[in-house]
């Protein structure tokens, strides 16, 4: 059996659920909660489509002059909370990238850099589809009534 030597439960809050919360509660939790990590979640169905309309109207027209198509909510909270995630060593993880992920992790990079904070900063990517749904050596996608046709043992039928 392990060694159960100082183990403690880890302590997880969550700063948001959507971007009307308030943008001080992550700087709240930074300095108030006793906790090991904040999570986050600033993007919603709505963020998202309004994210993916300011990048295909960039890809479409490059001069087009368009906020970033990350929340800017997040970047707002996430400075005012920076000194005391530092200093107390919270760890975060946070979906606020919407179709502009790696813009938001150089954002967030220049201000732990500009900070003097050593905090490590990282960025996930692989679900934007969009190239990959417009390629047009794709099949067109079939209604379920197309399938149910093909394959009706494959529906479950929970009435």
């Amino acid at each position: 059996m392990g060694s159960q030597i100082n183990r403690r439960p880890v302590r997880v809050s969550s700063a948001s659920g959507v971007i009307t919360d308030m943008v001080e509660n992550l700087a709240e939790l930074a300095k108030n909660a006793d906790v090991d990590f904040i999570v986050g979640d600033w993007l919603s169905e709505y963020n998202m489509a309004a994210r993916g309309m300011l990048k295909a109207q960039r890809s479409e027209s490059p001069s087009f002059d368009s906020a970033p198509a990350f929340e800017q909510q997040f970047v707002d909270s996430f400075q005012s909370a920076l000194p005391d995630l530092a200093a107390r060593k919270i760890k975060m993880a946070v979906n606020a990238g919407a179709c502009d992920t790696e813009l938001l992790y150089q954002r967030i990079q220049k201000i732990v850099e500009d900070s003097g904070t050593d905090l490590r900063v990282a960025w996930i990517e692989g679900d934007e589809v969009l190239d990959a749904v417009q390629e047009p050596s794709i099949r067109p996608l079939h209604n379920i009534k197309c399938f149910r046709q093909a394959k009706p043992e494959a529906l479950l039928n929970a009435d």
